[in-house]
C-alpha cells in the first residue's frame, strides 16, 4: 500500500482540488493513508481539509486521512519529513497542496517500484492547480548525461519513493533551502 503525503502552507484556495484529485485518481485499493501536514497556515487550510475529508468519507472513501498541524511555519522539508516519519507504508507518494494527481499515477508508479526492487524513486508529471499547466519532466538518464542542467529532473510533487531508502539517505534537507529542497535528496 501507499501513503500520500501533502505538506501545505496557506493553501486554502487549492487544497480541496488536490484532495479531490487524489480521491478521483486510483487511491482505493492502492492507497490506504493520506497525511496532510499544515505548516503553520494563517488561512482556512485546516478547515478546508476537514470539510473535504468529511465529504470524501460520506461518499465511501476508506482511506485513513490524517491531519497534523505544526502550529508555526517550519518549512516544506521539515513538514514532509514529519509526515513521512508518521506514515505507515513502505511506499510514499508526494504531492503539493496546489497540484492535481493524474488518474492512474499511483498504480503505475507502484507497479514500477514493485517490479524493480533496485529502484528507489519514480516520478511523473503533475498538473499545477495554481498555474493551470502541466509541469515538465526530464528522463533521469538524460539528466545524468547532462549534469549542467539548472532545473531539477525529478518532479517532486509527482514522486513515489521507498520510505526505507528515504530514511537511509536522511530525508529532505531542512537547512536554509527555500526552493529546490528536494534536489539534494536525489544526489
Amino acid at each position: 500500500k501507499v501513503s500520500i503525503v501533502i505538506a501545505g502552507l496557506n493553501c486554502s484556495k487549492t487544497l480541496a482540488y488536490t484532495l479531490l484529485s487524489c480521491a478521483q485518481s486510483d487511491v482505493e485499493g492502492v492507497c490506504n493513508e493520506l497525511i496532510f501536514v499544515d505548516d503553520g497556515s494563517q488561512d482556512s487550510s485546516v478547515a478546508i481539509f476537514n470539510a473535504t475529508i468529511k465529504e470524501l468519507q460520506a461518499n465511501g472513501s476508506t482511506v485513513n486521512y490524517r491531519l497534523y498541524s505544526l502550529g508555526k511555519n517550519m518549512g516544506v522539508s521539515y513538514a514532509r519529513n514529519f509526515a513521512i516519519s508518521r506514515s505507515s507504508n513502505e511506499f510514499i507518494a508526494i504531492i503539493d497542496a496546489d497540484d492535481l494527481m493524474p488518474t492512474g499515477r499511483l498504480k503505475w508508479q507502484l507497479s514500477l517500484l514493485l517490479a524493480n526492487k533496485s529502484i528507489s524513486v519514480v516520478s511523473g508529471s503533475v498538473i499545477s492547480a495554481y498555474y493551470s499547466r502541466l509541469t515538465y519532466n526530464y528522463l533521469v538518464s538524460d539528466f545524468i548525461e547532462r549534469k549542467d542542467l539548472v532545473t531539477n529532473p525529478i518532479c517532486n510533487p509527482g514522486v513515489m519513493m521507498r520510505k526505507s531508502h528515504f530514511i537511509e539517505v536522511g530525508g529532505y534537507n531542512t537547512e536554509n533551502l527555500v526552493m529546490t529542497e528536494d534536489l539534494e535528496l536525489w544526489y
